[in-house]
């Protein structure tokens, strides 16, 4: 169907305002879209969500687009599109939430009071590297951020993040035991 035109013909039916050949440039670009985000955007977003910001970046792009440049569009609405993925990305990344934090509902297990419990997480934890003991001390008893521990101590994220599923998953086997 859209085949019969090349980039440059759209572009310039779009511009004319012409709606048919901007129906053609969505659905000519729709299938980019899809692959973008079903090969690697993980996001809060929802794939209508993503689909709607990249069809309205689209439009924006059909209008900023000059004939001039050196670029096809193909190539300059890719490079838009990488741009408003990594934005989006950033502006969602689940990890680095603020609010995330070990959340062993201690209230729920009315067997063990606060600190017997707090020994016997100590116990267990005691042969750990120091790292490791200071995590548990600050984002489980204190409820410090993995990002706010981050930010305190100088380390890498993915590293803190690392350490703080191994603790919250031997403290959820500590718990169910």
């Amino acid at each position: 169907m859209y085949y019969n035109y090349n980039d440059n013909e759209l572009l310039y039916l779009a511009k004319e305002g012409i709606e048919k050949g901007k129906e053609l440039l969505y659905y000519k670009y729709e299938k980019m879209i899809n692959m973008m985000y079903f090969k690697g955007f993980k996001s809060d977003y929802s794939f209508w969500d993503f689909k709607q910001e990249c069809l309205l970046l689209l439009n924006k792009v059909i209008y900023s687009y000059n004939n001039e440049m050196d670029v096809s569009f193909y190539l300059y609405f890719n490079v838009c599109l990488k741009r408003l993925f990594s934005k989006m990305y950033r502006k969602n990344d689940i990890r680095l939430k603020e609010s995330q934090t070990i959340y062993a509902d201690i209230d729920s297990f009315k067997a063990y009071d606060y600190n017997q419990l707090r020994n016997i997480i100590n116990r267990t934890f005691s042969s750990e590297e120091p790292l490791v003991k200071l995590v548990l001390h600050k984002c489980y008893f204190e409820k410090m951020t993995i990002r706010q521990f981050c930010r305190n101590y100088q380390e890498n994220y993915y590293k803190i993040y690392y350490i703080y599923q191994k603790i919250k998953a031997k403290i959820e086997k500590i718990l169910t035991n």
